[in-house]
Parts: C-alpha cells; structure tokens; sequence
C-alpha cells in the first residue's frame, strides 16, 4: 500500500498470511519501520498502517501469521488457503528443505510457475 501497488479495496476479501508473528504484524511501530524508505513521511505510513489495520480486524478466516518461534510453513500457508476454498501452492525448491519452510521469493517463483491467479506482496 505504501508503494500504491495495492489500495484498500484489493484488501477486502485478500488472504493474508503473515511473515512474522502476530504480535509484531499489529505494532503500529513496527509498521512503521517496515515501511520506512517506501517515499512516505510517518503520516502517509500512519494512514497506510490503519488502513491495513482495519481490514486484517475484519479478516476473520482470511488471515494467518507465522507461529511464535517457527519459520514461515508451507503447510499453515497452503492450510489458509485450502479452508478458504483456494488451491494450495505446491512447495518449489529454494534454499530451505522442501515442506518444511520458505523465502517469499519461492512462493512467487511457485505461484508463476504453477499459473495460480495468487498475487505475493511483501515488503522487500
């Protein structure tokens, strides 16, 4: 959203599955950081962070995040998807072991490679 790739109406309805644990998605300070050099001041990234805020609040079945001291899985990601009514991702080599964890990089290369109609967005 900081970077205008996505607007508040792509997030109605949007599976989120979060790269980090729960509590760190929510921190408005850490919001803040991880939209630090996206070209906003901190109340453009403050407008952004409270739109995002709202529609995670409403994103009741639709949203996942990393479990605390675990790696981001294959298995809670595509189990988000599937309970959603959507087609798991089958897992692509990348530098971590198959199954068992991945890079938002892998998960792209998996959805372009597969033809899913999925759009990965990250901060990068």
């Amino acid at each position: 959203m900081a970077r205008g790739t996505v607007t508040p109406s792509d997030l109605e309805g949007a599976i989120f599955y979060f790269g980090c644990e729960e509590e760190y998605a929510k921190n408005v300070n850490a919001a803040l950081e991880e939209m630090h050099g996206c070209g906003i001041d901190v109340d453009g990234r403050l407008a952004v962070y409270e739109q995002l805020r709202a529609a995670m609040d409403q994103a009741e079945g639709r949203i996942g995040y990393r479990k605390p001291g675990q790696p981001n899985s294959w298995a809670d990601l595509n189990a988000l998807l599937v309970s959603n009514g959507l087609k798991e991702i089958v897992p692509v080599d990348d530098d971590f072991p198959k199954e068992a964890r991945y890079c938002y990089p892998a998960v792209v290369k998996a959805v372009e490679e597969q033809g899913l109609p999925y759009e990965v967005i990250w901060t990068r």
